[in-house]
């Protein structure tokens, strides 16, 4: 909130200093249109253009640089599909399984976790079960007000074909958070085979989660470096 106040009060500074560098530039041709008995003259309109034009300029950039870039909000969906007979629990996936891979690849991340209205818990566990939970994954070095991804994972059952889970990127369209959740997803077909994913706003089929590695490069190339 005190990020957009400081960006709009910039904007109103802009909108002055330009409305008064334009009637420095100008004054002299009003009073002389004045004094001739007729109006401001077109040189009040560049006055009001020459306010106007910063007042936009600062305030877009000042915007972006303290609140940050528009967030776009796409949520996949995650099939699971159910296990006949149970893992073994040296067998079943954990945080720090899903976090340990996307460390490696250069990734700095704070996993959250959330409760089921998706209020924080506190630092997820690196132990705990990835069967389950939901977490919230951000980028250290971008930050919340960037964006950040939102996991999650359905509890494992046996009792029903499939169990759904839930991908939430809240981010710059094709920025870094997408980049982390295509690379989450690949990781994910890693640990649990025969995951699929699809976007929800997608007409097309679900896929499998692996196929996503194909479409990644070696490392992400949207960190900030």
């Amino acid at each position: 909130m005190v990020r957009r106040l400081i960006a709009l009060s910039l904007a109103l500074l802009a909108a002055f200093a330009g409305g008064w560098i334009g009637w420095a530039l100008v004054r002299r041709d009003v009073l002389r249109w004045e004094s001739a008995g007729f109006g401001g003259g077109p040189e009040l309109s560049f006055v009001v253009f020459l306010a106007v034009a910063a007042s936009v300029a600062v305030g877009l950039l000042a915007w972006r640089r303290l609140v940050g870039p528009a967030l776009e909000h796409a949520e996949w969906s995650l099939v699971f599909p159910s296990r006949a007979r149970p893992r073994l629990a040296e067998a079943v996936p954990r945080v720090a399984d899903l976090l340990a891979p996307l460390e490696r690849l250069g990734y700095a991340l704070d996993a959250t976790l959330l409760d089921d209205a998706g209020a924080p818990l506190g630092p997820a566990d690196p132990d705990r079960p990835l069967a389950g939970t939901s977490l919230r994954l951000v980028e250290r070095r971008l930050g919340p007000r960037r964006g950040g991804v939102v996991l999650r994972v359905p509890p494992a059952r046996a009792d029903t074909p499939i169990a759904l889970g839930f991908l939430d990127v809240h981010g710059a369209l094709d920025g870094p958070y997408d980049e982390l959740a295509h690379f989450l997803v690949a990781t994910l077909g890693d640990l649990e085979p025969g995951v699929t994913f699809k976007r929800m706003d997608s007409a097309l089929e679900a896929e499998p989660a692996t196929s996503v590695r194909e479409q990644l490069p070696d490392r992400p190339e949207r960190l900030p470096r």
